[in-house]
């Protein structure tokens, strides 16, 4: 392929880049309109979204360009890794953004593909970010582990929701006393491809799984007696408790005990700040748990969460169960 023929190409799929971000902003329902007080609220919001694509202070420089006696326009130079989507984070912030009646149009400079972002309010431009591709930077990858967790037997839309994530989430199902294997167990694995874990809670629904409890073998032996190779859920803080009451027990157990719980009926707020609790966490180089509360609408929030933070290098991976 001659050198002509790949500038076309590239100005082809960046064309095809600009209409498929346009086409994001279209589709996105328009929200309510808000006051822009200060151009310090677009500031704000565009350092969310710098956290939001794992963007860190060292990628990021930042000086003042005098307009006129009375107004400084800000600029930002931001480096980024070359499989950094330049895209996803224009159409990023014109979602943050539009709400205030601020306009983004972008230019791209060839072959470099690199990016300026002008921030317009009304005729004026009173920002700029340049995305510069640096190619001795790499995607920073981050890990977690996210689980669904169900009352009752799961309801096959809610089921077909998680599989069309296509993310590697297994279920766990909460039981009560008497912990046996509710009668629909076997049918949901005949139909569904999806791994189920137990979630054992106690009649007040406290976690059963979570303290000394000269019960705990008498709790668990119905279940040991029907479904000896389940996998459980147990929220011990101390690791030798965990250990001393579980090792004669014939199941293998996700250690949750500083799980992220994510439940809807929290509202929205609560729950993008535990979601972002949890990326932070992954991005400080452990892999933490998410246990989110099935529902609609936790199972929609979690799939708008997980196309934000996948863009800044979040992958799901599955949790390995352990024997103790």
């Amino acid at each position: 392929m001659d050198e002509h023929t790949k500038k076309q190409l590239i100005a082809i799929l960046l064309f095809v880049s600009c209409l498929f971000s346009g086409w994001l902003l279209f589709i996105t329902p328009a929200g309510e309109n808000k006051q822009l007080h200060s151009f310090a609220q677009a500031d704000s919001l565009l350092n969310q979204t710098f956290g939001d694509f794992n963007i860190s202070s060292n990628q990021i420089s930042s000086r003042s360009i005098r307009v006129d006696s009375t107004f400084s326009r800000k600029s930002y130079r931001i480096s980024v890794p070359p499989e950094f989507s330049k895209t996803q984070f224009h159409a990023a912030l014109q979602q943050q953004l539009s709400p205030y009646d601020i306009s983004l149009p972008a230019e791209v400079t060839f072959p470099e593909k690199d990016m300026a972002i002008h921030f317009y309010y009304g005729d004026k431009v009173f920002q700029t970010v340049k995305l510069i591709t640096n190619k001795d930077l790499t995607m920073q990858r981050s890990f977690a582990h996210v689980i669904i967790a169900f009352n009752s037997r799961p309801p096959d839309y809610l089921v077909d929701i998680i599989t069309s994530m296509g993310e590697p989430i297994p279920l766990a199902i909460i039981i009560h006393p008497p912990l046996v294997l509710p009668g629909w167990w076997g049918d949901f694995r005949s139909k569904h491809n999806q791994t189920l874990y137990i979630w054992p809670k106690t009649s007040d629904s406290e976690n059963l799984l979570t303290a000394n409890s000269e019960s705990l073998n008498n709790n668990l032996e119905p279940l040991e007696e029907s479904s000896p190779n389940a996998v459980l859920l147990h929220f011990f803080e101390d690791q030798q408790t965990a250990s001393a009451l579980l090792q004669n027990t014939p199941f293998s157990y996700i250690d949750a005990r500083e799980a992220f719980i994510l439940d809807a009926d929290a509202g929205r707020s609560a729950f993008d700040q535990t979601f972002r609790a949890l990326v932070r966490r992954a991005r400080e180089g452990t892999t933490p748990l998410g246990i989110i509360m099935a529902s609609e609408e936790s199972l929609a929030w979690t799939q708008e969460e997980l196309n934000t933070f996948k863009k800044g290098g979040l992958m799901i991976t599955s949790p390995r169960p352990e024997d103790y």
